[in-house]
């Protein structure tokens, strides 16, 4: 038998450009989507392919997105994310979405610090 409290929520995984001004999807889905449960990270690194394997590629720089939210929602919050990442564009990144049991809340500040002030260059 199934759970019914289990599997109420889900997590959308969103990996987009570096280029996408990843504050501003966040500072959608809080305003727009009330979305409180979503942060931000970056990503940096090259694929196992033997093309970029070569020392001819390199490294590609991305953000992440993570949101968990509840599963009602998660049809129309995972299409919101894919039009704000342009994720419909070739190469513009990826998102999946999974199940999850059990999630520590996550709330966003009311304001917004600037990632680009803390980035580490």
């Amino acid at each position: 038998m199934v759970n019914p409290v289990r599997h109420q929520q889900r997590m959308i995984t969103c990996i987009i450009s570096a280029g996408l001004d990843a504050q501003k999807i966040l500072r959608g889905l809080k305003d727009e989507k009330q979305i409180f449960t979503a942060g931000i990270f970056h990503a940096r690194g090259i694929g196992g392919s033997a093309y970029y394997r070569s020392s001819m590629a390199g490294g590609q720089e991305k953000n992440v997105i993570i949101a968990i939210v509840p599963a009602a929602r998660a049809d129309e919050i995972f299409s919101y994310l894919y039009e704000a990442g342009e994720l419909y564009k070739p190469h513009y990144g990826m998102m999946y979405m999974e199940k999850i049991d059990r999630a520590t809340p996550l709330n966003l500040p009311d304001e917004m610090p600037d990632l680009d002030a803390l980035a580490f260059n």
